[in-house]
């Protein structure tokens, strides 16, 4: 009978939810194994779709992968220098356009924070 659990691995509760990306990409890897030009190239992917070791692999790398994403926010966002709510908030943007006006020398400082303040109120 037809299986979409290509490398037979078997798994439940979390160990499923932890080896599904892995079963994922081999049902993807399997499905599509035509983009292979060759006879060895077909050979070899479908080798490395029904084989349990790689859905270990490919899971691991999956989530290591979204481990690190998850850091990479979470450091963003509450480490120093990090571009959290605070460097993205309306009065943060609101002094930096009015050091852009003032850069330019076109405008004082109250007209500066006077149009900034509106322009972004407005938006």
């Amino acid at each position: 009978m037809a299986s979409d659990n290509i490398s037979e691995t078997s798994a439940s509760g979390l160990k499923l939810v932890f080896l599904a990306p892995g079963m994922v990409i081999q049902w993807w890897k399997f499905m599509f194994v035509g983009s292979q030009k060759t006879y060895g190239g077909v050979r070899q992917q479908t080798r490395l779709a029904r084989s349990e070791l790689m859905t270990w692999v490919y899971s691991s790398v999956f989530w290591l992968i979204v481990l690190g994403i998850g850091l990479v926010g979470l450091a963003d966002r509450y480490l120093p220098g990090g571009s959290g709510q605070a460097k993205h908030s309306r009065q943060a943007l609101e002094n930096k356009c009015v050091e852009m006006i003032l850069d330019e020398g076109t405008n004082t400082r109250a007209g500066a924070e006077s149009y900034c303040a509106d322009y972004y109120r407005n938006k």
